[in-house]
């Protein structure tokens, strides 16, 4: 079974390597996930944070730049802080 497209996946890829900063976005149990990710990101010297209060990730998004990147996390894709956080970024 193939889930992921190749060509996007080394796109995906690529624009993280690019990035100057990564932002990782969840609440709840996805921002458990979001925390994780930081973790492992931030031990390879890449430039990034987790924020997993709503009102947090809308001011960070307000700060963002062109070159960064935002990995928003959510299970059911419908979270109203997050998905307002998303429009701001």
């Amino acid at each position: 079974m193939h889930l992921l497209n190749d060509t996007a996946l080394e796109q995906a890829v690529k624009v993280l390597q690019e990035a100057s900063r990564i932002e990782f976005y969840g609440n709840g149990g996805s921002g458990i996930i979001a925390m994780d990710a930081y973790h492992k990101f931030m031990r390879t010297g890449i430039s990034c944070i987790a924020h997993t209060d709503s009102h947090f990730q809308i001011m960070g998004a307000g700060l963002l730049t062109k070159e960064a990147v935002v990995i928003a996390i959510s299970h059911s894709g419908s979270n109203k802080g997050l998905l307002e956080a998303l429009e701001v970024a």
